[in-house]
């Protein structure tokens, strides 16, 4: 299976690119970060398109924390709503019948302890000392659980 680059959907590039990439690819590997919502729009329109399945290949719903003071993505107010957001984000994704998989971005939070990441920061499913934060845990085990009901609901 041939995945080819990650297409960035945060800007215009995959409507320009996409009739051709879509050539010599197996599925669409996008990234884009952004609720439900402001994705629902272009994976509509992508997939009048092409007919092919589509991955997000980097994505994720971040806080801002002490370490944290910029993070990249979507920002939520507290863990509850990142949670919430990310659950969401899940659970209508998947019920496309296009929509066979999602990367989230970053394991571990990157602080801006690190020297590349002082601009910048990504939240991880981690904490930066590799605890995992428990509602983002409890929300994605929860929709994990039931990926294949939440996919095969409208078959």
């Amino acid at each position: 299976m041939f995945f080819g680059d990650k297409l960035h959907a945060n800007t215009d590039s995959l409507d320009t690119v996409l009739p051709v990439t879509s050539k010599y690819t197996d599925l669409i590997f996008y990234q884009m970060y952004g609720r439900f919502e402001v994705q629902k729009p272009g994976l509509d329109r992508w997939s009048k398109q092409v007919d092919k399945p589509f991955i997000n290949g980097d994505s994720a719903f971040t806080m801002t924390t002490d370490i944290m003071p910029r993070p990249y993505g979507p920002v939520a107010d507290n863990l509850e709503m990142r949670a919430a957001w990310t659950e969401e984000f899940f659970r209508h994704a998947f019920a496309r019948p296009d929509f066979v998989g999602w990367h989230y971005c970053g394991l571990i939070d990157a602080s801006l302890l690190v020297p590349r990441k002082f601009a910048q920061q990504h939240s991880g499913l981690l904490d930066g000392y590799g605890e995992p934060y428990p509602k983002l845990e409890v929300a994605l085990k929860a929709a994990s659980s039931e990926i294949y009901e939440i996919a095969t609901a409208d078959i």
